[in-house]
């Protein structure tokens, strides 16, 4: 007997106890010097990022329903970029959806490219997606540039980061 209410109260508070303890998106950005174009991937808990866009009023219940859907693609590019931008004094690098793809993991990793232009530094990225939804929300970019690495964390208080050389 002791053995089933043990069973039972170990049961109810896992079903009950049940939350998302940790919010994280991963973008890697790379600045591609033959295309001269920047080339961005954003990984994001499918789960997350379907119900965030839902509460934006983008008509999604699945991603992986809406591949060739372009004007999804549409709203999708505007909608995700509102939480990931570059710039600098010099320039303002408009991102463009070249697609999404849903992976067995639980996470959707979108892709998306610039159109041509000479890098410049420092540049500032701000990467504050899913942040007004999920105040615990961390993200990370990793920047590859001329076959080094960097890595920038973002979080609510911290949602901007200066690239620069070193």
């Amino acid at each position: 007997m002791k053995y089933i209410i043990t069973f039972i109260l170990i049961t109810t508070y896992s079903l009950t106890s049940y939350c998302h303890e940790s919010f994280f998106a991963f973008a890697e950005m790379e600045y591609n010097e033959s295309s001269k174009c920047f080339e961005l991937t954003l990984t994001v808990s499918t789960h997350d990022v379907e119900h965030w866009l839902q509460d934006r009023d983008v008509k999604v219940k699945e991603l992986e329903e809406y591949y060739a859907d372009s004007a999804l693609n549409k709203q999708l590019e505007s909608t995700l970029l509102k939480g990931f931008s570059i710039s600098s004094l010099i320039f303002t690098s408009v991102f463009q959806i070249a697609g999404y793809e849903v992976l067995n993991t639980g996470v959707t990793e979108f892709y998306f490219k610039t159109i041509p232009s000479e890098i410049s530094f420092p540049f500032t990225v701000k990467f504050d997606l899913l942040m007004d939804s999920f105040p615990e929300q961390q993200n990370k970019l990793t920047f590859i540039y001329g076959g080094k690495k960097q890595t920038y964390s973002f979080l609510t208080a911290q949602k901007e980061q200066l690239i620069s050389l070193q």
